[in-house]
């Protein structure tokens, strides 16, 4: 009969005992939120972003145009056989790559039977020469023996022999022609020099026979090279071109050639010397002929003897353009096509419209919307507003303020 109410209280105990934990919980959580300490919550600020600054002044820009090019030589010939004939000499200076000097003899062909036909030809113009000379003495006599009979008549032109004279005179003009052209074939059998120049190739040998016509080889000038530069419309607006046939741009525009060579940067001087008659039609650029004299002179620089200026070769050419009132500033300053941002007096972000006129390798060239002594935001910001403050870094300690 004891343990029945003991069970019951035991039951009692486990309904009651969660809700008891759950009390005991809640009451120490509502004392401890309540007997929390104060705190002071504080929006955080981020910092105001470090830039580099530029103090404007205005100068003078001079401006330039660069194209790329391939340089080309002055002259291209291909030699070829005037004459039909075998290859009996060949000059040490027609070997591809030699230079030789305009007049140079480059090769011979057998001259043999030219000259038996050179011989033959002289010997026809003395016949027609001695026949001529017959006529006119036979001319001269019958008209002395006219004029003693018959003094008041005037030779008819048989008494004069004047058809016979003027066969005569045909063939000796005839025979002359004859051992002019003889005289040329003779000639033909030695292969000079056109010009003062460089082999590119050569495509005949000793003991070659060869006709008329037969490519002897490929002769390239050396007196100067020019480089074909396209350039761009846009390029036309800052160089002075000899667009016209009175033009003396030519003379005044000046060009700087350079190439690498040997890993050393070498550098020419040339000029524009003229320009091509019509707008390439697939890229729509204009060409400009840059020439280059003495190319394969030696010239001593700084890395020794500079190296010739040879055909083929990949060059960037400077061309120097107008020159303008205006304010250079880096390139990446420019937001947009025409707005910069300028720093005021509080170290604070103004946005600024400007006129670019042009941009040249890292730098834009500004004409106005910009004064002298203001300052410019040269760092490139992802995001900023107008009055947005920034950190200025100074650029001689380094340092922001």
């Amino acid at each position: 009969m004891t343990d029945r109410p003991n069970s019951g209280l035991r039951r009692l105990l486990r309904v009651l005992l969660p809700f008891v934990v759950i009390a005991i919980a809640g009451t120490l959580a509502y004392l401890i939120y309540e007997l929390r300490p104060e705190t002071s919550t504080e929006k955080p600020t981020a910092p105001s972003p470090l830039v580099k600054s530029q103090e404007l002044q205005s100068q003078t820009c001079s401006l330039s145009v660069r194209a790329t090019g391939t340089v080309r030589p002055q002259a291209t010939t291909t030699l070829v056989a005037e004459v039909t004939g075998k290859v009996i000499e060949v000059s040490e200076a027609f070997e591809t790559g030699a230079f030789f000097q305009k007049g140079d003899v480059l090769a011979r062909l057998d001259p043999r039977d030219y000259e038996l036909a050179q011989t033959q030809a002289k010997s026809r113009v003395m016949e027609a020469q001695s026949a001529l000379q017959l006529e006119q003495a036979e001319a001269e006599s019958l008209i002395e023996d006219w004029n003693s009979r018959s003094p008041e008549v005037p030779p008819p032109p048989l008494v004069r022999r004047e058809p016979q004279l003027a066969a005569a005179e045909a063939q000796l003009a005839a025979a002359s022609a004859s051992l002019e052209s003889a005289q040329r074939d003779v000639e033909r059998t030695t292969i000079r020099a056109p010009f003062s120049g460089r082999v590119r190739s050569r495509e005949v040998d000793l003991g070659q026979f060869v006709s008329r016509g037969t490519p002897l080889g490929t002769l390239l000038g050396t007196e100067f090279v020019e480089v074909r530069l396209p350039l761009q419309d846009r390029d036309l607006a800052f160089v002075d071109l000899p667009l016209t046939e009175n033009s003396t741009a030519s003379r005044t525009v000046a060009a700087t050639v350079e190439a690498e060579f040997a890993g050393t940067v070498h550098r020419w001087q040339g000029r524009v010397a003229r320009t091509e008659a019509e707008v390439d039609p697939e890229t729509l650029m204009l060409h400009a002929i840059v020439r280059v004299d003495a190319p394969y002179a030696t010239v001593a620089n700084g890395s020794g003897e500079r190296p010739p200026l040879l055909v083929g070769t990949f060059v960037d050419v400077s061309l120097p353009g107008r020159s303008v009132e205006g304010f250079i500033v880096p390139r990446a300053a420019i937001r947009g096509a025409d707005t910069v941002l300028l720093i005021d007096d509080e170290d604070r972000l103004r946005p600024r419209k400007v006129e670019v006129f042009r941009v040249e390798g890292d730098n834009a060239v500004v004409v106005s919307g910009l004064a002298s002594g203001e300052r410019l935001c040269a760092t490139r910001l992802e995001v900023w507003s107008d009055g947005m403050h920034v950190r200025v870094l100074d650029s001689q300690s380094g340092a922001d303020r």
